[in-house]
């Protein structure tokens, strides 16, 4: 196995409400789950079997392991399943009109804070998503928020917005 951590902490732009995001890729027997807990705190575990079905989808996380991700321990051959890792520009529109479909599908929520909070967590996720692909059709391959969204690119006041919706997120979460 090998262990990576990604996201804003790696990059070096991580905010008061980022989290440590470590990442377990592993093939053959199973790591020890407890041990990597203990050691890195909250981690995701993916199969290589995992990672082969994300490449063959046009997965952008595996090109994000590529572009942003630290080697912390392991095996770093397994890496190699994602090093240069681009999707095809099908699987990237495939997955921005999945996404604009789901966003359309919101048809209601609960009215309460609770509701409220939840909505922005999902409007976040999926947004965060439209602009990393239209980002990657554009042969763009960033995946920290606020640099993506200047790079898009989008106003001040959208900015402004987006970030009030991650706000919202990060209470809900």
């Amino acid at each position: 196995y090998v262990i990576l951590e990604c996201g804003s902490v790696a990059r070096g732009d991580a905010n008061k409400n980022s989290d440590k995001d470590v990442v377990c890729i592993w093939r053959g027997e199973k790591p020890p789950f407890n041990y990597i807990y203990e050691k890195y705190g909250e981690t995701s575990f993916y199969s290589l079997s995992c990672i082969k079905k994300m490449r063959d989808k046009g997965s952008l996380f595996l090109t994000h392991l590529d572009v942003d991700s630290k080697y912390l321990a392991g095996d770093t051959r397994l890496i190699n399943v994602f090093r240069g890792y681009r999707p095809a520009k099908h699987l990237i529109e495939r997955t921005l009109l999945d996404t604009i479909n789901f966003i359309s599908e919101i048809i209601w929520f609960p009215d309460s804070l609770h509701g409220y909070y939840w909505l922005c967590d999902v409007l976040y996720v999926s947004l965060r998503n439209c602009i990393f692909c239209i980002n990657a059709l554009n042969g763009r391959y960033l995946f920290g928020f606020e640099e993506s969204m200047r790079v898009f690119p989008l106003s001040a006041k959208d900015i402004s917005i987006m970030l009030h919706i991650r706000e919202a997120k990060y209470a809900y979460r």
